[in-house]
């Protein structure tokens, strides 16, 4: 080989080599863009589960507050159990029914 022809091809083997370079620089820049993307993604998917579990533990405490019942009482109707219609012959007289009672009248009589 003539001497003149070595830095000719080393000349070609470092641009072979810086191309490689930007070409692996790209693909990193690549995955760091997919891996921030996943990452926000993550995070909104997160933030969209601790909602989710903040809104089921709301809407079991208005049920709770609506059936009225409390982790320490036991249940009770929220209203009186309507009364069956009396027979058409029997005409005796109906008794009035207990007035519903509040949420905090229920929850705080023990």
């Amino acid at each position: 080989m003539a001497p003149s022809a070595q830095p000719l091809e080393g000349s070609e083997n470092t641009e072979r080599l810086l191309e490689r370079v930007r070409e692996l620089e790209a693909e990193v820049q690549e995955w760091r863009r997919r891996a921030e993307v996943a990452e926000a993604r993550a995070e909104e998917h997160h933030r969209a589960l601790d909602a989710f579990q903040i809104a089921n533990k709301t809407e079991r405490m208005a049920l709770r507050m609506l059936t009225g019942q409390s982790s320490r009482t036991t249940p009770e109707p929220a209203a009186p159990a309507p009364e069956p219609e009396p027979a058409p012959e029997s005409l005796a007289p109906r008794h009035q029914p207990e007035p519903r009672r509040g949420f905090f009248s229920r929850i705080f009589s023990v």
